[in-house]
């Protein structure tokens, strides 16, 4: 086995380890990423196997076939995150919305707005003392 191997072959095990132990729990990604690792184990010690499945599907390379796979896994992968990214924006707002309602003082003028803050009614300065 040459040195790269060894590497290739480490590296899809410490993120096949770090996926499963850190980030998400869903089944259904911890079968994908599973496959994922198994398969990348597989093309790094039998990197043969990458050109005769390219060649069955009309590529002329193993090399070719795992290049476009992975534009367009990185194509999915940016959608994904594009998503993820207006979910936490429409979050990120309804929160700010809801902080802001909660903090925010009555309006003047509504009945017993008075006492319904614990400040204490601040006078304007402009206006003049009364004796």
């Amino acid at each position: 086995m040459a040195p790269i191997q060894y590497l290739l072959i480490f590296g899809l095990v410490l993120f096949g380890l770090l996926y499963f132990t850190r980030l998400r729990s869903r089944l259904l990604d911890r079968m994908l990423i599973l496959v994922f690792v198994v398969a990348g184990t597989t093309f790094v010690l039998h990197p043969e196997l990458t050109t005769d499945i390219a060649r069955r599907v009309g590529v002329g390379r193993g090399t070719d076939l795992l290049y476009y796979l992975s534009v367009i896994a990185f194509a999915f992968v940016c959608m994904i995150m594009l998503s993820r990214l207006r979910e936490l924006r429409s979050s990120l707002t309804r929160l700010t919305r809801e902080v802001s309602l909660a903090a925010a003082p009555p309006p003047p003028g509504r009945i017993g707005a008075e006492l319904s803050t614990n400040r204490p009614v601040e006078e304007d300065p402009g206006a003049p003392r009364q004796r």
